[in-house]
């Protein structure tokens, strides 16, 4: 396990427990022996434990040291809780990690070393105030998974949880995000953020000023996907560029040189070479300028439905339309669509009636979404080969 400080300035690596800060050693080491004392209690007495904890983090009575006594009883009861719902005992590593991520760092650790474990120690110290913390997972089934595996490590120690994914409503949706610890994908936060700019009144939003959030899988999200728009598009006539002449222009890129894909295949956006490219082909002078959002989201979905999403695989085409197939069931999606700028380009793409234009009601990056958390860390199991891109 290894760890990088994201919070403004740079940290070593160090390495599994022969790496540990002399601090950091002796709070793993605090917390796991405070946890075996702590077996004894109920769960009644447990779960007391951690709310004196949060009423004397609310009043701060006790100093703020390396070997701080509020962070260490919390993570001990994290630990004994997870002891009793799951039968896990934390290893080392796992405290170490979450103290890292206390720290505003991203955690390298593999697959199978239980940073998801680790996630619910950090968000339990981190949600002590009340005010949410967000664990941002992968996908909506990973969200759903973690909330219904960890969830009840939470609330055993008397803190409530969500879970926000594509199918909840803005009121299960508002209901989630007064929880302690909520988890969800970053895509589900930016749009439930993007709508609710254009809310009209204070009862209509769903989320809650922004505290802390988690990335798993960070270098994807962090780096992979941080150029890329979140789009909130609506069905009016817009002004935008022509589709058919972004598409155009999309077609002239080579894979080799102007695109850079994610780890995953799923994302694809515009090397440095790409971009100015497009730019000279669609005679703008900045792409990323905040002036060209409109512009930036349609560039964007053009690239995704040329190069990503695939026909006869995740759409087909029937009396001149195009339909979403369902990847679980391979079924016609009834009721579903693509995004409208998404929809467009594919329309393109087909050779088919290009439907009206939508208008971007509001538009925000990866990067610039998650810079509005103020305490955001993250885990991954490629953190050292992305250091400098972190």
């Amino acid at each position: 396990m290894s760890a990088l400080d994201i919070s403004g300035k740079r940290m070593p690596f160090h390495q599994g427990r022969k790496g540990f800060l002399t601090s950091t050693s002796r709070q793993v080491t605090a917390i796991l022996e405070t946890s075996v004392t702590l077996q004894s209690l109920t769960d009644g007495e447990l779960a007391e434990t951690v709310r004196h904890a949060t009423m004397l983090q609310a009043e701060r009575r006790v100093a703020t040291t390396d070997m701080d006594p509020l962070l260490r009883v919390t993570m001990a009861a994290v630990c004994e809780a997870a002891r009793r719902v799951l039968g896990f005992t934390l290893h080392p590593n796992q405290v170490e990690a979450a103290l890292d991520m206390t720290s505003r760092c991203v955690v390298e650790m593999p697959t199978g070393e239980g940073k998801t474990l680790s996630a619910v120690l950090t968000a339990v110290w981190l949600g002590l105030g009340g005010e949410g913390v967000h664990i941002l997972t992968f996908n909506d089934y990973l969200a759903d998974r973690d909330f219904r595996w960890m969830g009840p490590i939470c609330r055993l120690l008397g803190r409530s949880t969500g879970c926000v994914t594509g199918a909840g409503s803005p009121l299960q949706r508002q209901e989630a995000y007064r929880a302690d610890v909520v988890w969800l994908t970053a895509r589900e936060a930016g749009f439930d953020h993007l709508r609710d700019g254009l809310a009209l009144s204070p009862e209509l939003l769903v989320q809650r000023p922004f505290h802390a959030a988690i990335v798993d899988e960070a270098d994807s999200l962090l780096i992979d996907e941080a150029r890329i728009p979140m789009v909130l598009a609506g069905g009016l006539e817009g002004e935008a560029e022509s589709v058919a002449l972004i598409c155009q222009a999309v077609a002239n890129l080579s894979g080799e040189t102007d695109l850079l894909m994610d780890r995953n295949e799923q994302q694809v956006t515009l090397s440095d070479v790409g971009i100015g490219k497009m730019e000279r082909l669609l005679d703008v002078e900045n792409l990323y300028d905040g002036k060209a959002a409109d512009l930036l989201a349609r560039v964007h979905a053009a690239l995704t439905a040329r190069f990503l999403v695939r026909l006869d695989s995740e759409y087909i085409i029937r009396d001149g339309r195009i339909l979403l197939v369902d990847p679980h069931t391979g079924r016609i999606a009834a009721n579903r669509h693509w995004p409208v700028l998404l929809q467009e380009a594919l329309e393109v793409k087909e050779g088919l009636a290009v439907g009206r234009n939508g208008r971007i009601l509001g538009t925000v990056t990866t990067q610039h979404f998650l810079n509005l958390y103020p305490h955001l860390s993250g885990m991954t199991g490629t953190a050292r080969t992305s250091a400098g891109e972190f």
